[in-house]
């Protein structure tokens, strides 16, 4: 088992800008260190090097400035750590910025990762100070950090590893390997036996910081694969490996339903504004675009505040959103603008990237193709039909999920079972069946508030799954 212990310096900062400036390396191979590499790096002239920096290393700027550069040593560092295991504290975070650097000499780098904090949190008491220095003083290994270079802190971390990469640790296995390279990978604050638990089933997950409280939230159709891409693909994102950092514990709730488990993301997004969380938050919709029919029969799109007993097409949350709405439909439906209620067009075009010419500023189409138009837009934005169930796999496999849309309002859902679901085949609701499943699921519903969002999902969803997606009007 060949393993290269890791540590660097590097000038901090943002992670896609961080600049590796030294770098250690041991070689262990058997239980024995066999190799060793050490080199300062000079990250560039274009880089910015703060004198701070030279207070936390043992080297000045002069030898910065004297040193290879990383395209000088990426081979050699390559060669170093190939066809071995990456072992050391924090070693995602290292290993993102190394491979960030053979990225930027055109070098590929793919080695797997064994972080020492998991094996510390299992063999170590809690008690127990797992600072370096602390760790040596614990093995009884020389270590001076106040004189300690790199190479000299390197060789303590290989020393802590062979501690506790004994006999009963250290992989032996390919399966052994793997369980630990994909522990590494996992949140550290989150116990393992956690991930293990998940399901790969359809519903929405919550990860949780110290204090309980959710930071992110998402939905899948396999939760536990959906989890772990999390945990796969934070090596060149700050906001990933900050929220894995605070992700102390999982929960997690089975829909059945894709359709509901999206519906249920969007609500629960906006009840709890997880930090993690970037779109489809608790947003204020002041603008609404109205249809309304002009002394010449044309249906005119108007743009005005949201009215209470008016039903707008489309809500907004700023006057500028709903303008650029106006100014594309105008050009995907060959639109007049004065019909859009959109005046002082040479203002809009120099602030909305649109030219001149992209639009039909003359005489506007004839009534009854504009009205053709303006209909086909009012179904686009609209559901396939005012009332209806939509019908979806539940929980199990004896179970139906139930979507309830009203008077075109999405009023929530329910569970049924298979056999008091909607049988019929034409996609009507029979006499009997409003008479007896309608009551059922009115009765038992678990409502929810209809928004833009909302009504852009349910949209989406039926158009992506049209023929799959059972559907009963009433």
């Amino acid at each position: 088992m060949t393993l290269t212990i890791l540590d660097m310096e590097f000038t901090g900062g943002r992670p896609r800008r961080d600049r590796i400036v030294e770098l250690a390396m041991v070689r262990i191979v058997d239980g024995e260190i066999v190799d060793q590499f050490y080199s300062v790096i000079n990250p560039g002239e274009e880089v910015r090097i703060k004198d701070f920096l030279f207070s936390l290393v043992q080297f000045d700027r002069p030898t910065l400035e004297a040193a290879p550069t990383f395209g000088e040593l990426t081979e050699q560092i390559i060669d170093f750590s190939k066809d071995s295991i990456l072992v050391g504290f924090n070693i995602r975070r290292q290993y993102a910025l190394l491979r960030q650097e053979c990225k930027r000499t055109d070098h590929k780098l793919n080695l797997k990762q064994i972080d020492l904090t998991h094996i510390l949190n299992e063999k170590l008491p809690v008690e127990q100070a797992k600072s370096l220095t602390a760790l040596c003083r614990f093995y009884a290994i020389p270590f001076n950090h106040q004189v300690a270079n790199l190479l000299e802190r390197c060789k303590a971390v290989a020393q802590i590893a062979l501690k506790l990469l004994d006999d009963t640790v250290l992989p032996t296995n390919q399966r052994q390997l793997r369980s630990l390279s994909l522990a590494t990978k996992f949140p550290p604050n989150l116990p393992p036996e956690k991930v293990e638990e998940l399901p790969n089933a359809t519903g929405i997950y919550y990860f949780l910081n110290h204090k309980g409280q959710i930071i992110y939230l998402g939905k899948s159709k396999a939760i536990r694969t959906r989890i772990l891409s999390h945990f796969n693909t934070d090596l060149e994102s700050a906001h990933k490996q900050k929220m894995k950092k605070d992700i102390y514990d999982i929960q997690y709730r089975i829909t059945g339903s894709e359709l509901i488990a999206l519906l249920y993301e969007s609500d629960e997004i906006k009840r709890f504004m997880p930090r993690y969380n970037r779109a489809q938050r608790r947003k204020k919709y002041r603008f609404g675009i109205y249809i309304e029919p002009n002394e010449a029969g044309y249906l005119c799109l108007k743009l005005d505040y949201l009215q209470l007993g008016k039903t707008p097409l489309v809500k907004f949350t700023s006057r500028w959103g709903s303008i650029q709405f106006l100014l594309n439909t105008a050009i995907r439906y060959g639109f007049s603008l004065e019909l859009l209620g959109i005046q002082a067009f040479e203002k809009w075009f120099e602030t909305s990237g649109f030219e001149e010419a992209d639009f039909d500023l003359e005489e506007p189409m004839s009534v009854a193709a504009h009205n053709t138009c303006v209909e086909e837009l009012i179904r686009f934005y609209s559901y396939p039909h005012p009332n209806m169930l939509i019908v979806e796999p539940g929980t199990h496999e004896n179970e139906m999920a139930i979507i309830l849309i009203e008077e075109n309002q999405y009023k929530g859902y329910t569970y049924l079972a298979q056999d008091k679901a909607p049988q019929s085949e034409n996609g009507q609701l029979s006499t009997f069946e409003k008479l007896t499943i309608l009551p059922k699921v009115r009765k038992n519903l678990i409502p929810f508030r209809e928004n833009p969002d909302v009504q852009g999902i349910i949209r989406r969803y039926l158009r992506k799954n049209e023929i799959s997606t059972r559907i009963f009007t009433f």
